[in-house]
């Protein structure tokens, strides 16, 4: 199926890119016709926390279509039971290290979508307080709400498509791996039955493991901001 990102022969990530930047732009040009001078800052601050909470919501939702796709979207030679059983001990658990391994990314998406939720009522509830104590909003303050939310909605919206865009390779790996193959040595001698997925498996899963690690990192990063930044210190 085509889309905007085959047409232009660009990776359909960037062209995802292209969605957030219209809708900035839309977003800039509208304000010029419904803000005034005193509510300026208010709409902006809530601006910054609608952007924290949809594209957190946009984050999961990608991640998770596409790890779902990656597993069932399309068979491999060795996507059934039937097709990988009894010729390894290891590699008959192949479909579970596969589940373990979705698990992992559709938890991810899971906890993206909660922390996104819980930040934007952060920032809700911040606005209200402000109110509630007569705090007028400045300016200054209402930009600093809009980026705060924009570096906690962008950092999970990249983040979502780091692990949503490589959930191809590293879960289709599990149902493309011929348990069945082994190495023969110089001497023409065969490696025992499920020699071969006890390295191959460890390396695959410390990759998808630290790629796991590397892109959460991009969004805890915003979220941890946004946290410390709404007045929530750490306990040590």
């Amino acid at each position: 199926m085509s889309n905007v990102g085959s047409l232009l022969s660009i990776s359909s990530s960037l062209t995802s890119v292209v969605g957030i930047a219209a809708s900035f732009i839309v977003f800039n040009l509208g304000a010029q016709y419904v803000k005034t001078n005193s509510l300026s800052p208010n709409f902006y601050a809530y601006a910054g926390d609608i952007a924290a909470l949809v594209l957190s919501q946009l984050a999961a939702a990608y991640a998770a279509v596409k790890s779902i796709d990656a597993v069932l979207g399309t068979a491999g030679s060795f996507s059934y039971y039937y097709q990988y059983a009894h010729k390894s001990s290891l590699g008959n658990w192949l479909g579970l290290y596969e589940l373990l391994a979705t698990l992992f990314f559709l938890t991810w998406t899971l906890a993206i979508s909660l922390v996104g939720y819980v930040e934007a009522d952060m920032m809700w509830v911040k606005f209200e307080d402000m109110q509630k104590a007569g705090t007028a909003m400045t300016e200054l303050e209402g930009y600093k709400f809009m980026a705060l939310g924009f570096i906690i909605g962008v950092g999970a919206w990249i983040s979502g498509l780091a692990l949503g865009d490589s959930a191809a390779e590293l879960l289709g790996w599990y149902k493309n791996y011929n348990v069945g193959s082994e190495a023969t040595q110089s001497n023409g001698t065969r490696d025992s039955d499920g020699t071969a997925i006890v390295y191959d498996l460890s390396y695959h899963t410390v990759t998808l493991l630290y790629t796991y690690g590397a892109v959460s990192a991009i969004a805890i990063g915003g979220y941890v901001f946004g946290y410390l930044w709404l007045g929530n210190e750490v306990s040590a």
